[in-house]
């Protein structure tokens, strides 16, 4: 992950984010307040920073640029920095904020490719890593065994031998990115180093993930191909994705949390503006559902809140979301509702499907629940204000004897 930092016309640290704090072992907020001369390797390197910026800003307000940087342990590493320079309201420049990806990994890979044919051709042939090589049509020239496993490949298919022009470049990219790649390849032709994430494309048309660092091949000092290192990121994006579903998401029944019935909740909203529709909004919990836990356990409790979602939704359309807000209490979203009726009816058939039992660990357990409705926007015009008064409702319904439901008769205030 990239760091960075903001400092002033001064050149005063104002903020960095973690991963610069983790990239230069300094603990947090040890850097904010300090001089950004501590993160240069001398005080002449510094200055010639700031002569940098001066030259470098003055016509674009910002440039990229590989330096090296000194971490808190004295030690110092390549980065590449991305300057972008702020303004205050009168136009002036009150800040700076830069961009420091480390890219010693990639140094190190340049240095080892500039050795010897022989030596680079027994490394790169022993790396968990893509490696290739193309001339300046893009037609690949040079692929290592673990870029042809990659890509479902035999040697064969790919390198350019006689007449055969082998594999291009870009008919392992995705159709959708061609127009990027082939703006990549110009710009590494044109001798600059680009890192691009793109959407691979195997043999047997199955895609993949992957970063691919370029960077141009040069001989007698003219630029003759490219060399690439392809990263498969898979695995990261898999990660990433679980992250982003656990941040939407219920970790026990994987319905949306009230992040995502938010969203879901403005999307419909605008939807029945346009439609003149109701958007129905349902409270429901399960009624003496502590007795549950205190009867059977609380791993047959959560066993029987995973079959109240499943049976629930169902009950429900496709358009419509069902939400676990926390314990044994669900929301409802129901958008694009002509009449009344329409949610009457959604509603009594969930409570006859919550009258069948659950058969939790081979017991037959029977519950069943009560039910609040609130209309946006009749009784509401965001969330909250629906929740609220569906949630009165429903414990209305409780106090009239449960395992009902009722429909909110208050208006929005």
């Amino acid at each position: 992950m990239d760091g960075i930092f903001v400092m002033n016309e001064n050149r005063v640290i104002t903020l960095c984010n973690n991963a610069l704090y983790e990239m230069l072992g300094y603990e947090e907020n040890e850097l904010v307040g300090k001089s950004a001369s501590i993160l240069h390797t001398s005080e002449g390197r510094y200055e010639g920073f700031g002569e940098k910026i001066e030259s470098e800003t003055e016509e674009n307000g910002s440039f990229v640029i590989e330096w090296t940087m000194r971490r808190k342990n004295g030690s110092e590493f390549p980065v590449e920095v991305a300057l972008t320079q702020g303004m205050n309201e009168n136009g002036s420049v009150d800040e700076y904020v830069l961009i420091v990806r480390d890219i010693s990994q990639r140094k190190k890979n340049e240095k080892e490719l500039r050795e010897s044919e022989g030596k680079y051709r027994e490394l790169s042939e022993s790396l968990p890593l893509t490696i290739f090589e193309t001339d300046r049509l893009g037609n690949i020239s040079y692929v290592n065994e673990k870029g042809l496993k990659v890509f479902g490949y035999d040697r064969e298919d790919v390198l350019v031998k006689g007449n055969f022009r082998g594999i291009n470049i870009l008919q392992v990219i995705s159709l959708e990115e061609s127009e990027t790649a082939i703006d990549n390849v110009q710009l590494v032709l044109m001798g600059k180093k680009i890192d691009t994430e793109y959407k691979c494309v195997r043999k047997d048309g199955t895609t993949f993930p992957a970063i691919v660092n370029s960077t141009p091949i040069s001989s007698n000092g003219k630029i003759n191909g490219i060399r690439g290192i392809l990263f498969d990121i898979t695995d990261r994006k898999e990660t990433e994705e679980k992250i982003r579903h656990l941040a939407l998401h219920d970790a026990l029944t994987g319905l949306p949390n009230r992040t995502l019935l938010q969203d879901r909740f403005l999307m419909a909203s605008e939807s029945s503006i346009r439609s003149g529709n109701i958007l129905g909004c349902f409270m429901l919990d399960l009624d003496n559902f502590k007795r549950i836990n205190d009867s059977f356990g609380h791993q047959a409790g959560d066993l029987l809140l995973k079959e109240v979602a499943n049976r629930i939704g169902h009950c429900l359309r496709k358009v419509d979301t069902l939400a676990r807000i926390g314990g044994d209490e669900f929301m409802v979203l129901l958008p694009e509702i002509r009449k009344i009726g329409e949610v009457e009816k959604i509603v009594t058939r969930m409570l006859e499907k919550m009258n069948e039992p659950f058969i939790i660990n081979g017991e037959n357990i029977f519950v069943t629940t009560s039910i609040g409705v609130s209309l946006y926007p009749d009784h509401g015009c965001d969330l909250d204000s629906l929740g609220i008064k569906a949630d009165a409702a429903m414990y209305a319904a409780k106090e009239g004897g449960k395992n009902s439901f009722r429909i909110c008769s208050d208006p929005k205030n």
